[in-house]
């Protein structure tokens, strides 16, 4: 009557007794053992060995009195029911028994906490069978739960079960019924007093979820008790957990869903924020995204007004994030039309008057997404330096989620506006000496009359080049009469250098020509040309630095263009410093997603922030 997997699973949970007797029975069943071996089992392992499947040996087990085997085979019966949950071959119908719900619920009170626990847990698995729902309400199944929520109410673990069971009963009619007469404050208040745990506000919120969409008087009970304020609060609480936000966010669409009155308690209570909130705290979960614009749409679709609210309170621009590009396909439609026509005069009136920092990027952002190109220059939506600024300043949050936000919403009005963000090298300046005049005496000891030491190595140089030279006007104050190094025959030392990099320096001033190799030089070769003031070597340096930008050694090239301090030249409009910097900013811009979340980043988002909204300004389309 009962075969060796089951029999092997029941050897594992039972007690040891029924080990061995089970052991003794399933050596028969295979043929190793004698007959005789049945000789000593126990009138349970033979209610067990009856049984011919899993629903049979529970009842069984139950009828046989043992709490002990009845545990075994319950955590089994769970066990297998648990990895078929997802089989469809492995259908609730099989499970189907009306005996087995009365047995189980004359048990509850019987066994201990532990097996009634147990219980629970079966009874929350066959609650998935339509036919059990009913048999467990009409049993009386929705009272005794709520009764043993009252006496169990400080054990987190049985309060969890319990409330599934009744989140499965509210599948039905009849359950959501009996729910709704007396369950509602007790499910709240047990949200309420284990608010930390995420798996007690899962099950709450989905009990609340299929009370309201049962029916119309289901939605007028969990208002009334005052649900909607408790899912507003464990949204802002588990604001990082997905799953509580996923079963929050469909539990608020049930609310609203066909019901302007439910919508309207939504909004009034706080709902659209947390929504919004759980968009851009988890924006790469397909899951929370889609939900979130299910609900936010049935708040819009009950009540245009709602769209105003949804752009006062940052709400648009995560529509546009890649989880809800498709899915907010047709609400991003709607918001189109409704910015374009009844909330427009608003929201201009709004940017105007300044009243909030926070309110005014809000709408500045959803404008951004929702305006025609030509807008968001003509209309003044960006017209200022201190709009682009606003903007940016989402680069300094601490939170990534914000600071993506910031990224995405600058490349779109780079793109908006057709402004594309680009570095142009410099161009390089022609040689300020003759190649054929100096380029023999470059290091060359024959005719040198002044000596350097970099590194304890010496660099022969001749006073009349370096003092005629037009690449460096250092050279010429070092050697005048009232310069010690201006003495015949003084070693002149050269300190935090290295000496190849002296060396280029000094083929520059001769030659006018340099080759850096390997790039890495280059950073250390503009530094010695900023010391010694050679402008034209530094542009050099600026063309291969800015080829060589990385996501590892922009913030070294960063670094040395700020500590360049060197004048630009006649004629040039920037000195090579800001050159550099320019071309370090426009990296970043073209790869903000792979550069925001990084520490060096994050170390001086403050500054970066500004500089990149100058530079997005330099770019953009100025009104007429």
């Amino acid at each position: 009557g009962i075969n060796a997997e089951y029999g092997d699973h029941f050897c594992v949970m039972g007690s040891q007794a029924a080990e061995q007797h089970l052991s003794n029975a399933l050596g028969v069943l295979r043929g190793n053992k004698s007959p005789k071996a049945l000789d000593n089992v126990g009138p349970e392992t033979t209610a067990l060995l009856q049984g011919g499947s899993p629903v049979a040996g529970l009842i069984a087990a139950l009828k046989s009195g043992s709490e002990e085997v009845f545990g075994g085979v319950a955590a089994h019966f769970e066990s297998v029911y648990r990895e078929g949950i997802d089989d469809r071959s492995m259908k609730a119908d099989s499970f189907e028994s009306e005996e087995l719900v009365g047995l189980l619920l004359e048990a509850m009170t019987r066994y201990s906490p532990e097996t009634a626990c147990r219980i629970v847990i079966v009874l929350w698995l066959l609650a998935r069978n339509d036919h059990n729902k009913v048999h467990i309400v009409s049993r009386g199944g929705v009272e005794m739960v709520l009764t043993m929520m009252t006496a169990y109410k400080l054990q987190v673990d049985m309060m969890q079960e319990l409330l599934a069971v009744l989140r499965n009963l509210a599948h039905c009619a009849e359950g959501s019924a009996h729910v709704l007469k007396s369950g509602v404050p007790q499910v709240l208040e047990a949200m309420q007093l284990h608010n930390t745990s995420e798996a007690v506000q899962v099950e709450g919120l989905a009990v609340i979820g299929n009370l309201a969409k049962g029916c119309e008087s289901g939605r007028i009970t969990i208002i009334r008790e005052g649900a909607i304020s408790r899912i507003v609060g464990v949204m802002e609480q588990h604001v990082r957990s997905e799953l509580v936000q996923r079963v929050a966010l469909i539990t608020l669409w049930k609310v609203a869903y066909h019901d302007s009155d439910g919508t309207a308690v939504v909004i009034q209570e706080g709902g659209m924020l947390p929504i919004i909130t759980a968009m851009k705290t988890h924006p790469s979960s397909a899951a929370v995204q889609i939900r979130a614009v299910r609900a936010i749409d049935e708040l819009i679709r009950q009540n245009k007004d709602n769209a105003l609210l949804l752009i006062l309170e940052g709400g648009v621009h995560p529509l546009f994030q890649p989880a809800a590009y498709v899915s907010s396909a047709p609400l991003r439609g709607e918001l189109y039309r409704l910015v374009q026509s009844d909330c427009r005069p608003v929201l201009r009136t709004l940017l105007a008057v300044r009243s909030c920092r926070q309110t005014e990027l809000n709408v500045r952002l959803a404008l951004l997404y929702l305006c025609d190109s030509s807008d968001l220059i003509v209309s003044g939506i960006f017209s200022s330096l201190h709009d682009i600024l606003c903007i940016t300043s989402l680069l300094n949050d601490e939170l990534p989620e914000t600071r993506a936000e910031g990224a995405r919403s600058i490349l779109q009005l780079l793109q908006s506006t057709e402004s594309p963000i680009s570095f142009t090298p410099p161009v390089i300046p022609k040689a300020c000496n003759s190649p054929q005049n100096f380029e023999a005496f470059v290091n060359d000891d024959e005719l040198s009359d002044v000596t350097f030491e970099i590194e304890s190595k010496t660099y022969h140089a001749h006073r009349i080049v370096l003092k005629a030279s037009t690449a460096s006007d250092v050279f010429g104050a070092m050697l005048s009469c009232s310069m010690r190094e201006a003495q015949p025959g003084a070693l002149i030392p050269i300190e935090g250098m290295r000496y190849n990099i002296f060396c280029e320096l000094m083929e520059f001033v001769y030659t006018g020509r340099v080759s850096i190799s390997p790039e890495s030089d280059a950073a250390e070769l503009m530094l010695a040309a900023d010391q010694f003031l050679v402008t034209k070597l530094q542009v050099h340096c600026v063309q291969v630095l800015a080829k060589s930008l990385s996501t590892e050694n922009v913030w070294n090239t960063l670094k040395i263009a700020h500590q360049c301090n060197l004048a630009a030249e006649m004629g040039e409009p920037r000195s090579p410093g800001d050159m550099l910097k320019d071309a370090c900013i426009c990296y970043l811009i073209q790869n903000m997603a792979s550069v925001i979340d990084t520490q060096e980043f994050m170390d001086q988002r403050h500054i970066l922030s500004k500089m990149i909204a100058h530079k997005v300004w330099s770019v953009l389309p100025k009104p007429d």
